[in-house]
C-alpha cells in the first residue's frame, strides 16, 4: 500500500503539516518539536501530484485533494483530516494524461470551498469550477488559451481587481512567453498581462497574496522546472512590487508558492517551497523577502530532487490554520535510479530530462524530418559548444550537444544574423535529424547535462 503521512509542526500560530509518501523517517525542525502523523489511505498515489487544501463540505475542517498529474488520469481524491479517502472522480476526460492544476477558494461564499481545476499540457487550456463532489459549478468551463495551445496553466483564486470580486487567474505553461490572464468567474478575460521577470517557453505558477490586509489581492509568479527561485510579486495592473529569490543562484527548480497571516502582523506572509531539483525545503517570507523562518528540508534524501506541493486549510478546526506540504512525485514500487538521463520520444515530440528516475519537466521538441529521421537508440552526450556552426548549411547552432556524430541537441539554428530558423516548429518533424529545442529550454538542458549523459531516443 502506498503510504502519505501528514506531519505538523508549529510556525509562529500556525502549526506546519508535512505529507511524505512512502517513508517514516523525518526531518523536523528542533524549533517546532510538536507533529502529528497520520496516513493518507489509498495504494495507487503515483507519479507527478498536485495538491489543494479546502474545506470542500462545510464541516469546518479542511481536507485535502490531490490531483494526478501527467501521464495518468485526470482525477482527484479527496482525503479527510484522518487520512481516510473521501471521495474521488475525473476532472477531465479520462483519455487526457496531461495531469491537473488545482486551487481551493470558497468563490460564493456559502461555507464550503470549490475546486478549480486546469488542464495540464498537451491539452486544450480548460478551466472548470468544481464543488466537492466534482459537479460543474456557474458553467462547464472555459478557456483560457486559443484552443490550438497545449502548454498546460497553473490556476489561482483570488480578489485582484477590486476588494469585492473573486477572479481566476491563469499563469501560461510551457512554449509560451509568460502571461498571467485575469478572468471573471464567468470565464470573462479581464486583463491579460505579459511578465517580463521570467525566461520564456519554461512555464510560469501563479499565486495571490494580500500583502496589505486590506481585502485585495496581489498576484505572484513564481518558476517552473528550469527557473531559478525568483518570486515576483505583481498589482493587477501589472505593475512590479517586488522580486526576490529564497534559496542560492545555483538552484534550478523552480519554487511553489502560498499565502496566509502566520504572524498576526497586518497582512499575508508567504510559504515558499522547493519545486524540483533539490532535497525539498520551505522557507518562510513576508512580501518584501526578509526570512522569518531559513529554509529547512522538509523530507529524508529518499525524495532528493522531487520537490514539493503546499497548501494551507484549518484541517482539525482548531481556528488555526496548517500548512501542508506533499512530495511532486511518489515512485512506482520505491524505485530511485540516480543517474540523470534525456528521454526523447520522437511520436509526441517532447524530451524529458530525468533525474534520479523523476522526469523533471517536459520541452517540446522539433526532430528528423521523415527522409532525414532522428536516429533511435541509446546514447550519450559526447562534446557541447554554446554556438556551433554547420558548415553543409551555413547555420549556427546555439547550445550544441552531439550525442551521435552528425547528430545533436540545440536550440532553434540561426543564421548569422541572428535569426531563427524554424520558431514556428516545434512539435513537428522538420530538422536534418538533430533534436530542436526552444529558446530558454536549449540552454537549459545545456547546463543541465553533463558530458556523458545517457540520451535515450524512442519512436514512442
Amino acid at each position: 500500500m502506498k503510504k502519505i503521512l501528514f506531519l505538523s509542526l508549529i510556525f509562529f500560530l500556525a502549526p506546519v503539516l508535512f505529507i511524505q509518501a512512502n517513508y517514516f523517517s523525518w526531518s523536523t525542525y528542533d524549533t517546532w518539536p510538536n507533529f502529528t502523523k497520520v496516513e493518507l489511505k489509498s495504494d495507487d498515489l503515483v507519479g507527478w501530484l498536485n495538491m489543494a487544501v479546502g474545506d470542500f463540505n462545510g464541516d469546518g475542517k479542511a481536507e485535502i485533494a490531490v490531483a494526478r498529474g501527467r501521464d495518468q488520469k485526470p482525477e482527484v481524491i479527496i482525503y479527510d483530516n484522518e487520512g481516510n479517502e473521501l471521495k474521488r472522480f475525473l476532472v477531465f476526460q479520462e483519455v487526457f494524461l496531461g495531469g491537473v492544476s488545482l486551487t481551493a477558494y470558497d468563490i460564493d461564499s456559502d461555507g464550503k470551498d470549490e475546486l478549480i481545476v486546469g488542464a495540464g499540457p498537451t491539452g486544450t487550456a480548460h478551466v472548470r469550477i468544481l464543488d466537492g463532489d466534482g459537479k460543474p459549478k456557474i458553467h462547464p468551463g472555459f478557456f483560457a488559451f486559443d484552443k490550438n495551445y497545449s502548454g498546460g496553466m497553473s490556476v489561482a483564486v483570488g480578489k485582484v481587481l477590486n476588494k469585492t470580486d473573486v477572479n481566476i487567474i491563469v499563469g501560461s505553461g510551457e512554449w509560451k512567453d509568460p502571461v498571467v490572464k485575469i478572468f471573471s468567474l464567468a470565464g470573462k478575460l479581464l486583463k491579460e498581462l505579459k511578465i517580463k521577470d521570467f525566461p520564456p517557453s519554461l512555464g510560469i505558477k501563479v499565486q495571490t497574496v494580500d500583502l496589505g490586509g486590506d481585502g485585495q489581492d496581489e498576484f505572484i509568479v513564481s518558476g517552473n522546472y528550469g527557473n531559478k527561485s525568483s518570486v515576483a510579486i505583481y498589482r493587477n495592473d501589472g505593475s512590479f512590487i517586488n522580486n526576490f529569490k529564497v534559496f542560492d543562484d545555483s538552484f534550478i527548480g523552480g519554487v511553489k508558492v502560498a499565502s496566509t497571516d502566520l504572524n498576526e502582523i497586518k497582512g499575508e506572509e508567504l510559504v515558499v517551497v522547493s519545486n524540483a531539483a533539490d532535497q525539498p525545503k520551505v522557507v518562510m517570507v513576508d512580501g518584501f523577502g526578509k526570512i522569518l523562518k531559513a529554509g529547512q528540508a522538509l523530507f529524508g534524501d529518499d525524495i532528493l530532487a522531487r520537490g514539493a506541493n503546499i497548501g494551507i486549510g484549518d484541517i482539525n478546526k482548531d481556528g488555526i490554520k496548517e500548512v501542508v506540504a506533499m512530495p511532486n512525485y511518489l515512485l512506482v514500487d520505491g524505485k530511485n535510479i540516480i543517474d540523470k538521463k534525456i528521454s526523447v520520444k520522437i511520436k509526441k515530440q517532447e524530451l524529458q530530462p530525468l533525474d534520479r528516475g523523476v522526469p523533471l519537466t517536459t520541452f517540446q521538441v522539433s526532430t528528423g524530418k521523415w527522409d532525414m529521421p532522428t536516429p533511435i537508440g541509446d546514447f550519450k552526450i559526447l562534446n557541447k559548444s554554446p554556438r556551433a556552426y554547420s558548415k553543409k548549411y551555413d547555420l549556427y547552432m546555439p547550445w550544441w550537444m552531439s550525442f551521435k556524430s552528425g547528430y545533436g541537441l540545440h536550440e532553434l539554428p540561426e543564421w548569422a544574423s541572428g535569426k531563427k530558423e524554424g520558431e514556428n516548429h516545434l512539435g513537428i518533424r522538420v530538422s536534418h535529424g538533430c533534436i530542436r529545442l526552444g529558446v530558454g529550454p536549449a540552454k537549459w538542458m545545456y547546463d543541465w547535462a553533463p558530458l556523458g549523459t545517457v540520451v535515450e531516443v524512442r519512436e514512442k
